[in-house]
This record gives C-alpha cells, structure tokens and sequence, in this order.
C-alpha cells in the first residue's frame, strides 16, 4: 500500500433509483439506475454481471441497468451486478441481484368488438413486456378458432359469433408462464 494512500471503501450499501438494495425485479422493458459512493481518491470502476451473455460496459459509479435484450438463459433467474472500485491503495465491491421477469399480465374476461372504437381487440394488459406471446383461442366443443405465436393485442374476433370462448395463453418466460381461462365475444 503506498504511503499517504486512502483505502478504497464503498461508503454506503448499494442504491438503485428506487431506494433500496434489495433484490429487484424488472420487466424486460424496464430500466434501474444502480450507483455507488466512493471516499478514495483516483478510483477506477468495473462493472461484471453473472449473466455471461449480458455485458456491461462502463467505467463510471453509476450505470442504468435496463432489462432489455438479457439473454433468455438469464430470464427468470436472480443474476448478480457487481461493481468493483480500485485504487492505488486497494479495492471495494458491492453487489446487486436482480431478476427479469417479475411482469404481470392482465387478461379480460369480456370484449366488445363492435366497431365503437372501445374495447374492439382482446387487449391483454402487460403483454408489451414480452415478445413471441402464443395465444390459443377455442369455442366451446374445443376447436381451436384462432391461433397466434406472436400476439400483438390484435384480435377482433370478427369471424366470430358472440359467446363464450376459452384460451391458452403462453408467456417465454416468468414467474407464471401459462395462463387458462374464458373470453366471453359480446358486440
């Protein structure tokens, strides 16, 4: 250690934009500032993410994480951030774990698509967070009226008569990937 050197020493927990430094669950499209204050002099960053596919490039105290593009082999699993800070006189670490998926979905049990220009597709709140969501839709003997690998919120049901209808809804990834239940059609 030279002389007259200060030890590096990360002065408080790790923050995030939020407050805290416990562990944080973002929707792929979401973003989180993570920030470390430092008392040393000439201090150099590193940042490594335990998600080898997902690098961080940045040699500041603050980064925005943001949960776009994380590889899919680290969706769904807590991955770790860690900054590490250097000095001539030593280092410090402080970490952060964070997990993409924690994203609800809400679906509707009725819509109206009657051209009024309100509630005319099945609309599926949250489903912007994902890509390549499957949608089975089927009538009430068990055949499958519409199907979609990607849905986009777009259905109209126009070839359709009113009723009621059951679905499968299947997300890439999540705490909960499948989701079961009834649509009634009703114009």
């Amino acid at each position: 250690m030279a002389q007259g050197c200060t030890q590096v020493n990360i002065s408080d927990a790790p923050t995030t934009s939020s407050g805290g430094g416990d562990m944080m669950a973002l929707c792929p499209n979401e973003c989180e500032l993570l920030e470390i204050i430092v008392n040393a002099e000439n201090p150099s960053f590193t940042w490594t993410t335990s998600c080898s596919g997902y690098p961080i490039n940045s040699s500041s105290a603050a980064i925005e994480y943001c949960a776009n593009g994380v590889p899919q082999d680290c969706l769904g699993v807590p991955i770790s951030i860690t900054a590490t800070v250097t000095n001539e006189c030593g280092s410090d670490q402080a970490s952060w774990s964070v997990q993409t998926n924690a994203c609800e979905i809400y679906v509707p049990n009725i819509f109206t698509p009657n051209g009024d220009s309100e509630n005319n597709e099945f609309y599926i709140r949250g489903l912007e967070n994902y890509n390549n969501v499957e949608l089975y839709v089927f009538n009430r003997w068990g055949n499958k009226v519409f199907e979609s690998t990607n849905y986009l919120n777009n259905w109209t049901a126009e070839e359709l008569s009113d009723g009621t209808y059951w679905y499968i809804i299947k997300l890439p990834y999540g705490q909960k990937t499948e989701y079961k239940g009834n649509i009634t059609i009703m114009r």
